[in-house]
């Protein structure tokens, strides 16, 4: 990386890509480099500190592994992940934790949900809608929850998804509703 895409800091002019696009196309300086760290999982790292505002940060700032202390082959979690295969047995695979796995796992949805909002900004609807929903758990069977989903009926692409909580359903017996209460 030759330089940041743009600044971490929210506050500052650069924290938007198009200003410093601007910047470099009158030849201002917007980054310049601030040393380097030694890490075990990805060796020498680059820094940089914005001019304008003097926050300084890394090459791992905007990196999907940011404050990892491992490397994980995406592709192969990603594959692994539609394959349905477990938490544990993905760990097993990759030689990490689940713990490691599920923190994985979250970022790359980010990037998905991401990506996919991205695309709809531009992307001009030619195609039939199909609706449809499950109901499922979180946790526990006190935890209901409802997941709608509108997809492209021709693409299969995701236009939409919904995640709805619900209160539990049905009658509790004595020893549930003691259980509940502790």
């Amino acid at each position: 990386m030759n330089h940041p895409p743009h600044c971490p800091n929210p506050d500052c002019p650069l924290h938007y890509p198009e200003a410093v696009e601007k910047l470099r196309e009158e030849n201002e300086p917007t980054f310049q480099k601030c040393g380097t760290r030694s890490t075990q999982a990805f060796g020498i790292v680059q820094r940089f500190l914005c001019t304008i505002c003097g926050k300084t940060c890394s090459e791992q700032t905007f990196s999907l592994d940011y404050y990892a202390k491992r490397v994980i082959d995406y592709e192969e979690l990603e594959r692994l992940t539609h394959a349905s295969t477990g938490l544990r047995a993905t760990a097993r695979h990759l030689n990490c934790s689940p713990d490691t796995v599920s923190n994985r796992n979250m970022r790359l949805s980010r990037q998905f949900i991401a990506a996919n909002a991205e695309i709809l900004e531009t992307h001009e609807l030619k195609e039939n809608i199909a609706l449809d929903g499950f109901e499922s758990k979180t946790l526990s069977n006190y935890h209901p929850n409802n997941i709608n989903i509108a997809a492209g009926s021709d693409s299969q692409f995701v236009y939409g998804a919904s995640f709805t909580q619900l209160n539990r359903k049905g009658r509790m017996t004595k020893e549930q509703k003691v259980r509940t209460r502790n």
